[in-house]
């Protein structure tokens, strides 16, 4: 039997940045969860870590493949940065993916803020990049706009084209 973690995440420093001030006024206490503890903190797994260390960390829980995603998803961002951020993320960790393939694979981070660039992100990192779903911690912010709203079809119609889940946190 194959034992495979869903819920494993990573960091991104230049997420993390660019929603701090997002994530303090919406979510005061979420801070807490944004950046990993220190070193000297017992059985903390290293956030911005995707290799060796984490592969060891892996071995000596016993789990074979992990499903990675982000910690600090670019759903909390909006305009022009959400999409290059989203990108950009998407790249680093397809990196990680390509160099370990047989222990990880990857959920996609959306900027549903634009739901259009969104379902463009999605289906190019299923396609080219292998990754196997997404994930949303929460919802993105705009407004009272549950996911269900219209305004959020572009993304679903294209998890149902590629046939993958999102994953929700």
């Amino acid at each position: 039997m194959k034992i495979i973690a869903l819920e494993e995440h990573l960091s991104s420093k230049t997420i993390s940045t660019a929603v701090a001030k997002i994530i303090q006024e919406a979510y005061p206490y979420a801070q807490q969860f944004m950046h990993p503890a220190p070193a000297d903190a017992p059985s903390v797994p290293d956030l911005f870590e995707l290799g060796e260390k984490r592969i060891a960390e892996l071995d000596e829980a016993g789990i074979d493949m992990e499903v990675v995603s982000y910690t600090n998803p670019t759903q909390w961002l909006t305009g022009d940065d959400a999409v290059t951020l989203a990108k950009q993320a998407n790249d680093t960790l397809s990196e990680a993916v390509k160099l370990y393939p047989e222990r990880f694979r990857a959920f996609a981070t959306l900027p549903w803020n634009n739901p259009t660039a969104s379902a463009d992100e999605l289906r190019r990192t299923v396609n080219e990049l292998g990754f196997v779903g997404t994930l949303i911690s929460g919802r993105p912010q705009t407004g009272n706009v549950f996911l269900d709203d219209l305004m959020y079809y572009p993304i679903w119609e294209a998890l149902t084209e590629v046939d993958l889940p999102v994953y929700t946190s």
